[in-house]
């Protein structure tokens, strides 16, 4: 047929497709995802400063025992989920699990057994900022 019966085909394709969608659901699933890229990235945001919290922070290192990826990206940093065992300075072992941005660099650092260095809030396991530059 040549081009033009190519063309034909292919709209009659499109038509089809277009009376087999089901938008309501499609726009449904795409709210559920927007959902949860929003809460994700929520847990990913540091809270609001809390001067009291801010004067317990402390230096610390942290053993990571596992990461897995959560499935997020944002600005190309994959969101991470980290388990920690982070070691006080007053010697006392702490765990931590949390939730972070981490730099494509940086990936590779999340190794079960790698050493970080972080800054914590005792009073808050969930407080844990990673010192990527360190």
């Amino acid at each position: 047929m040549g081009f033009f019966g190519d063309l034909n085909k292919l709209r009659q394709m499109g038509e089809e497709q277009q009376q087999g969608m089901d938008v309501k659901a499609r726009m449904a699933n795409a709210q559920a995802k927007m959902d949860q890229a929003n809460q994700a990235f929520a847990a990913s945001v540091p809270a609001v400063v809390d001067p009291a919290s801010e004067a317990r922070r402390v230096d610390a290192t942290a053993t990571v025992n596992s990461a897995h990826h959560t499935g997020m990206v944002v600005n190309w940093d994959a969101m991470v989920e980290v388990n920690l065992l982070i070691m006080l300075p007053s010697g006392v072992p702490m765990p931590a699990t949390t939730t972070i941005l981490v730099p494509q660099l940086n990936l590779a650092r999340l190794q079960p057994g790698s050493q970080l260095f972080v800054s914590v809030d005792p009073a808050n396991p969930a407080s844990v900022r990673v010192d990527w530059s360190r």
